[in-house]
């Protein structure tokens, strides 16, 4: 392949090759991941190469992980490879709609590790499974994760003049400006996001009611999912902004852990059934005599 040099993980599951004008060097290593420290022209970097096993309860371990190197080094960090796991519902086209629970330890993995996703260029999908038309699935499974400190670094390392007072000042604004920027673009209104999706799963809890189809059906799961999403990203925001890095297990009050105890109830309650006759029966007590009616026929 034309590079000086090469290192494999234990199980020989990533491959790293790099050239001679890079100086790398391999901080640790698992079945599941290859952290390297490179130094390329001045620029030091950290770079962690992860091919995730398929059963999740192996993922923990590297979550946990991830989050260790992402405390125990100050350096810019990059982390790239096969998740084996999405982060949106639209990152998978085809087969039964994804259940964003599946999804959960790696957005919080992302978000403690306050890491971003600069985006892609090609193809949205990065795995296919390679069956008939009618019975194949997309996703995207590979990506590269940057923490928040890359772009916050070159924001703040730009040229300025002035006394320095002035030059502190200037940087800082400049750094603001540049989060605020990137948070418009990549994240957006949370709090309207929030708002939108409540409506969208109301409206669809609605229709399926009155058309209860597979199709409307997979509508309400995507649209469940989106708003579970939208309650973390609610839920990651109220803790920065109090200043509280860690929840006690237990004591965690937000929306999106009343949404998952609302979500249940809803799942355990009827609002209205239809009768014999055909029209809609509602109330807790009319309920109950129409479904004592139709047994004892």
């Amino acid at each position: 392949m034309g590079f000086a040099n090469a290192y494999s993980n234990s199980n020989c599951q990533i491959l790293i090759f790099w050239d001679e004008a890079v100086d790398c060097r391999v901080v640790e290593e698992s079945e599941q991941k290859v952290t390297c420290s490179f130094n390329w022209m001045g620029t030091n970097i950290l770079i962690t190469f992860v091919y995730v096993k398929c059963i999740a309860d192996f993922r923990k371990d590297l979550w946990e992980n991830v989050k260790n190197i992402s405390d125990r080094y100050s350096l810019s960090q990059y982390i790239a490879g096969d998740f084996d796991c999405i982060v949106d519902p639209v990152e998978k086209q085809g087969g039964s709609p994804h259940r964003m629970s599946k999804s959960l330890s790696f957005l919080q993995c992302i978000m403690d590790c306050d890491l971003i996703d600069p985006g892609y260029s090609g193809s949205t999908f990065t795995w296919c499974n390679g069956w008939q038309v009618d019975k194949r699935v997309w996703k995207r499974l590979d990506r590269i994760l940057v923490n928040m400190s890359e772009p916050v670094e070159r924001a703040w390392n730009v040229e300025v003049q002035g006394s320095p007072m002035w030059r502190f000042h200037l940087k800082l604004k400049n750094t603001c400006k540049k989060l605020s920027e990137w948070s418009r673009s990549s994240i957006g209104n949370i709090f309207e996001k929030v708002i939108k999706m409540e409506e969208k799963v109301r409206e669809l809890e609605e229709k399926i009611i009155n058309d209860n189809t597979d199709m409307n059906r997979g509508e309400l799961n995507h649209a469940n999912s989106l708003l579970i999403r939208a309650y973390k990203k609610e839920e990651s925001f109220w803790k920065q902004k109090s200043g509280v890095k860690w929840f006690v297990q237990g004591e965690v009050n937000s929306r999106f852990f009343h949404s998952i105890i609302k979500g249940r109830k809803k799942r355990l309650s009827l609002k209205k059934i239809r009768g014999n006759d055909g029209n809609w029966i509602e109330g807790e007590e009319e309920i109950a005599k129409e479904s004592v009616f139709y047994f004892q026929k």
